[in-house]
């Protein structure tokens, strides 16, 4: 799996279409196949549990049909993974009270916007998550493990000094849901390119 892959583009809002200004300049910077509409919550979350192994970043509405069905979409994604990018876009941002906008943040939204704002702002945003996700240490990892075959990820990689067996399946969803495990390999791993790099360094400055 390339890093350089470019995300999908989840729309995920019930008042855009495949009219609206914006999903043509998605399209043209991402290719058609990769900006995909959904109007339904359910139909969203479908989509997105089914293609985990994907990059992803969400452009979420708060409000569909006038529910507060956004912190459902974040706390079913946010239960399977943590890799996946959202941004939250709505056009009523005051029917949203604080205690809804704290859930938001604490499952890791990445910006908030308005709908109408101007569309190179939102570019901006989108590609800010973009660059976000190609530099995230268990971005990298996921798409690592995900370069094995089904038989190879299923096979035991590691074992801890206490005999604790992992598969890479198994980092993977550890990695994913930001459990104690996970989290110590990325940072294991973060350390290590750290040690590397403080090693040559000299050489990197010539």
């Amino acid at each position: 799996m390339n890093l350089n892959v470019k995300p999908y583009i989840i729309l995920l809002d019930d008042m855009i279409t495949e009219a609206y200004p914006l999903v043509d300049i998605l399209k043209n910077e991402y290719g058609e196949e990769q900006v995909l509409i959904f109007s339904t919550t359910e139909t969203g979350i479908t989509f997105i549990k089914d293609n985990l192994d994907k990059k992803m970043i969400v452009l979420l509405d708060m409000m569909f049909y006038g529910k507060l069905e956004g912190t459902k979409v974040l706390r079913e994604i946010t239960e399977e993974t943590s890799l996946v990018c959202f941004i939250i876009m709505t056009g009523n941002p005051d029917k949203v009270d604080k205690s809804d906008l704290i859930d938001f943040i604490n499952n890791r939204v990445g910006h908030f916007i308005q709908r109408d704002a101007p569309y190179k702002q939102i570019m901006k945003i989108i590609k800010d998550a973009e660059n976000n996700m190609t530099t995230r240490v268990d971005s990298a990892l996921q798409e690592w493990i995900l370069r094995y075959s089904p038989e190879e990820q299923n096979k035991p990689y590691l074992k801890t000094r206490n005999g604790q067996s992992y598969t890479l399946l198994d980092i993977l969803k550890s990695v994913r849901k930001g459990e104690e495990f996970g989290s110590k390999m990325v940072k294991g791993i973060l350390n290590l390119a750290i040690d590397l790099l403080a090693r040559d360094k000299q050489q990197l400055e010539d």
